[in-house]
Order: C-alpha cells, then structure tokens, then sequence
C-alpha cells in the first residue's frame, strides 16, 4: 500500500535535491513504515531515520547549519524550534504553530 502524503510533499523532496541540499526524513514511525515513506519521496535510504523521539529529532536538526525543518505535529515542536526556519503545516497541532517561524495555511 502505497502511504498516504501531503499535495506537494514529493514535488518539495525534489527541489532541494536537484539543488543539492540534503533531505532526511525524520519520522517517529517504525523502520518499515519510514523505508515506505522515504522510497516515495526520493529521500536518500542513509537519510531516513525512524523510531524518532522529539528529542532526537531536535538534536539531528540542532546538529545542522541553515536548517528547515517541515513540521506537522506536537512531536515536532522540538525540532522546529532548533532550527534555523522552522514551518508548521497546515493541520499541524496548537504546539507545533507555537514553535515554528511559519506557518504554511495551505494543504
């Protein structure tokens, strides 16, 4: 089965990719379930990481320069505050709003 992403989600993947800019996948799911996920979206298989808890998400965005981090969730918040731009999506919950630089209305 094919996971379900948001409009634009792979469009956005292959973006920064055709720049050159690193990609990863952070994502609280399983291992299976991330593989999924990151094989639809282009996402380089040594930039996936699943079993993600907020603190560790936090601390792979914090380890990084001219970060973005693309958010849509409460276990995000840590993360989006680490760094540089921080964007919450549309439908994200009421602490990832608080936590992000921008905030994307659109689906």
């Amino acid at each position: 089965m094919t996971p379900q992403l948001r409009k634009g989600a792979w469009e956005l993947v292959q973006f920064f990719r055709k720049r050159n800019i690193q990609v990863f996948l952070l994502s609280g799911d399983n291992a299976s379930e991330t593989e999924k996920i990151g094989h639809v979206l282009g996402v380089e298989a040594k930039n996936r990481l699943s079993n993600q808890t907020p603190e560790m998400k936090a601390a792979v965005v914090k380890s990084m320069s001219n970060s973005l981090m693309i958010g849509d969730g409460m276990n995000d918040t840590f993360a989006l505050a680490q760094a540089s731009v921080g964007l919450a999506v549309h439908g994200s919950v009421e602490f990832a709003l608080r936590s992000a630089s921008i905030i994307y209305l659109n689906d």
